[in-house]
């Protein structure tokens, strides 16, 4: 039985919501949006003018419902985004952010790809809290630079998840509970004891681009 099915008595049946189905496939980067937080109407305050969401309403009943046949019409897409935009703002709350805590222990985001970073853990990190800006990406807390996350999945899904507010936030929760952060080591490359200046490598670009 997955851990995120119940038991329904009077269908004599284990069953699940959408919101449980998704995260069964994308629990590594998504956390579970609880339904009494989504069926919170004040949590939802002006997601319902979302431009180009159809039947904003009836999408939050369809996330947490156990019967999904009753909603047959609904967009996918739609629901999704729905669901992106509501995980944006948990995430910002005390219960979201120790959700979001464990995933980073866990490093379940991945570690910066900079070497000089030594496999720090990123945080996930999106360019705006508007829907279709962008993909999802990381940040780095030690060298303060954006990524494509190691997870080529990612790129399927609107960073609005994130937003760009939620990294800078985290890292300041991240630092106030004493995690280990190291700042960044800027790397000198050289040759037989000379410095190489950056240009080189940009020279060297060029000719093997030709």
């Amino acid at each position: 039985m997955s851990s995120c099915e119940y038991y329904d008595e009077e269908e004599g049946e284990y069953s699940s919501t959408w919101v449980d189905e998704f995260c069964d496939n994308y629990g590594d980067w998504f956390v579970r949006v609880p339904d009494e937080f989504i069926e919170d109407g004040f949590n939802l305050y002006g997601l319902d003018s979302i431009e180009n969401i159809q039947d904003f309403h009836a999408i939050v009943h369809y996330l947490t419902c156990n019967d999904p046949s009753d909603y047959d019409d609904i967009d996918y897409e739609d629901v999704l985004k729905v669901y992106c935009l509501i995980h944006a703002r948990y995430i910002m709350s005390p219960a979201g952010i120790d959700d979001m805590i464990d995933k980073y222990e866990k490093g379940c985001f991945g570690v910066c790809p900079r070497l000089e970073c030594n496999q720090q853990n990123v945080i996930p990190f999106g360019v705006s809290s508007k829907l279709d800006q962008g993909q999802i990406y990381v940040y780095c807390p030690c060298c303060k630079d954006i990524y494509y996350p190691s997870n080529n999945d990612m790129k399927d899904f609107d960073g609005a998840a994130y937003g760009p507010s939620f990294a800078p936030f985290f890292e300041s929760i991240l630092l106030s509970e004493h995690f280990q952060i190291e700042e960044c080591r800027n790397i000198k490359m050289n040759l037989m004891g000379f410095d190489v200046h950056p240009s080189s490598f940009r020279r060297l670009d060029r000719e093997n681009n030709n």
